[in-house]
């Protein structure tokens, strides 16, 4: 079992680790996908199989690590499973875990709902009423435009 910390990471995934520094702690990730947005720039997706854990470093953020996505049903935050638990409970169990602002921001019908927490930094997925998936990000500032990344404030 593994444990996320909001705003943080997933160890050994850390929120600004540079690409280097990952394959260090994590080694070769087994697929690399590039991506590019007329938004962001250019980005790279690493995944891991073995772990359930998808990686994004974009170009906009100096290819630091910016974003962790999640689908082993082992993975805990605040010590809590979340994956695997009925959408109709997690804001129950968001506000026991000290996250009371998670909220459905996007329903695409059968094809699931999408559900957010701004203040720690979380997207949830859930397919069929349960969530399959949630990605984490960095904190940013007050304004949402600059990264507070880890151990620099």
């Amino acid at each position: 079992m593994s444990a996320a910390f909001p705003l943080r990471g997933l160890p050994p995934f850390i929120f600004g680790m540079r690409r280097d520094e990952v394959l260090s702690a994590a080694g070769e990730p087994d697929a690399i996908e590039a991506i590019e947005s007329e938004f962001t720039g250019a980005a790279e997706r690493w995944i891991y199989l073995d772990r359930g854990i998808q990686i994004s470093f974009g170009e906009e953020e100096q290819w630091r690590l910016e974003a962790i996505d999640v689908e082993d049903l082992s993975v805990t935050i605040e010590g809590v499973r979340l994956l695997g638990v009925e959408a109709i409970k997690l804001a129950q169990h968001a506000a026991h875990m000290g996250i009371p602002d998670v909220h459905v921001t996007d329903d695409h019908g059968e094809f699931g709902k999408c559900y957010e927490s701004t203040r720690a930094g979380l997207l949830f997925w859930a397919v069929d009423g349960v969530i399959v998936n949630f990605t984490m990000f960095p904190e940013y500032d007050e304004g949402g435009e600059v990264v507070l990344w880890p151990g620099t404030q």
